[in-house]
């Protein structure tokens, strides 16, 4: 980013101020990888820091950094490990033993050494109808013909809406 914005340290804090302004409370993260980047924006300090994780940095950072099941978190904390520097000089495979493969699998990701994928939310699609009479409806017949009406319409928008989630 340095060439073509500028240090990532006054990108960061810029964009930061912007979405403030916007009335946003925001937590920003560079990485080279998306473990690495999460970790930094929810365990860094981009005020004193850059808001990019180097390997040095990485040591540093507690174990939750990792996003692990607090289950994995708790046992943890019982054998004292609290920063993951603590578990970057244990072998992989001990690790995994003990505390499970999740924490092997996220050590590789902020690490970059495994990948990882981001699948990105989508809003379900919204669906609006209505049905307007020229004058008010008094009896059941023409109700229930309005309701199937619109029943089928809703249908037929569902149905385009799930060809296309398909595609």
């Amino acid at each position: 980013l340095e060439p073509l914005l500028g240090h990532e340290l006054k990108v960061s804090q810029q964009v930061g101020r912007a979405f403030e302004q916007l009335g946003y409370k925001v937590q920003l993260g560079f990485g080279d990888h998306i473990g690495a980047a999460w970790a930094v924006a929810h365990y860094g300090n981009l005020h004193t820091t850059s808001p990019w994780l180097h390997e040095a940095n990485l040591s540093n950072l507690p174990v939750e950094a990792l996003r692990l099941p607090n289950k994995v978190l708790d046992l943890m904390a019982s054998l004292g490990i609290s920063q993951i520097h603590q578990l970057q000089s244990l072998p992989r495979t001990a690790l995994a033993s003990r505390l499970g493969q999740k924490l092997v699998q996220r050590l590789g990701q902020i690490e970059g050494s495994r990948p990882e994928v981001l699948i990105p939310y989508r809003l379900p699609p919204e669906f609006q109808f209505r049905w307007v009479a020229e004058h008010p409806i008094a009896n059941h017949q023409s109700i229930h013909q309005a309701l199937y009406s619109l029943i089928e319409r809703w249908g037929n928008q569902i149905g385009r809406a799930s060809c296309r989630a398909k595609e």
